[in-house]
């Protein structure tokens, strides 16, 4: 399966929100000859609520539930905080991916790691050659094989266009089971960056979407309905609303 020419090991790896010199440096990576058809991300952006999960089932020990970082260890350089692949509140982008080739025949993991490392990829972590990341909390990596794009502007006002565009739509038009689209995908990354697992941000309004919304109304003084209308989106937008929101909103 790819997503933006990058290939993923499932449908629930989130790579949309990558930082966009991850995403080129990777999309670089998977046509090089010796990678491509052998070697997948296994795992990519996490939102706060699925970054706790891992930790706190990390901490219990809990069979299936490896190393992960505290999602809430804030890094002395003040910008990064928890894991590299958690969605950062400084920009809303993810630093980090797993790798898992697929064909060991053909490729190891030392040959897979030596070609990430001239994109400007390195594993940062002791022990997991699987985990890359293109920079650590000072600098980017450097990258011999290319030269990295300018980072693109961020359209702060586009993007607030447009999600006082589907504001107005979800007054019309309350979200609930079965809904679909652009403001469910918001609204389902929104609940994650406050703690309350929606579950992928697929844009499908499912059971755990409506269940996180219930548990983030009644966190927040609203009827706990599950339904998603104007005065349940205003809160999900604000800053600091929720119990597990170190981070504010992501718009």
């Amino acid at each position: 399966m790819n997503k933006e020419g990058i290939p993923v090991k499932g449908k629930w790896v989130q790579v949309d929100l990558l930082h966009p010199t991850l995403k080129y440096r990777l999309v670089a990576l998977f046509r090089h000859p010796e990678i491509q058809g052998r070697m997948v991300v296994s795992s990519g952006v996490r939102s706060y609520a699925e970054q706790k999960r891992l930790y706190d089932g990390y901490k219990a020990g809990k069979k299936g539930f490896n190393l992960a970082a505290n999602p809430d260890w804030k890094r002395p350089d003040g910008f990064f905080v928890g894991s590299f692949h958690q969605q950062q509140p400084g920009d809303g982008y993810g630093y980090a991916v797993d790798f898992h080739i697929t064909n060991r025949k053909k490729l190891s993991t030392v040959r897979a790691s030596e070609i990430a490392q001239t994109m400007g990829l390195r594993p940062t972590v002791r022990g997991e050659w699987w985990h890359h990341q293109p920079r650590d909390a000072s600098d980017w990596f450097p990258a011999p094989a290319f030269t990295d794009p300018p980072t693109p502007k961020i359209d702060f006002r586009g993007i607030l266009a447009f999600v006082w565009s589907l504001r107005e739509e979800v007054a019309r038009k309350p979200l609930r089971r079965r809904s679909r689209g652009p403001a469910v995908e918001v609204a389902q990354r929104q609940l994650g960056a406050k703690g309350f697992d929606a579950g992928p941000p697929d844009g499908v309004f499912g059971w755990r979407t409506g269940s996180a919304a219930k548990r983030f109304q009644r966190m927040t003084g609203l009827t706990p309905d599950g339904v998603i209308g104007a005065l349940t989106w205003d809160a999900l937008l604000a800053p600091g609303v929720g119990k597990d929101d170190p981070q504010g909103a992501l718009f």
